[in-house]
């Protein structure tokens, strides 16, 4: 969904099914914004917003969740940045 808006918009968009090769990808692209939601495969939006941050190569790049997924214990365990 995110992807088909994105590039119609003119974005170059990067749609990955999992936290691992969405990390992977962000450091190889170095992306301006990463749109990560927390039901990923093999790790929750939030380990993968954790490890954008402290990764020299992606601590930058900002982060959207879409939050109409998340629990309000989930969105608890993780620290506001204003590039959130």
């Amino acid at each position: 969904m995110y992807s088909l808006a994105l590039s119609f918009l003119g974005f170059r968009p990067c749609a990955v099914s999992n936290a691992e090769d969405a990390f992977a990808r962000a450091c190889d692209m170095h992306p301006d914004a990463v749109i990560a939601d927390v039901t990923l495969p093999g790790a929750s939006g939030l380990d993968l917003t954790r490890r954008l941050r402290a990764d020299i190569r992606t601590k930058d790049a900002g982060i959207y969740r879409p939050r109409h997924r998340w629990a309000f214990s989930d969105t608890a365990k993780l620290k506001y940045t204003p590039n959130d």
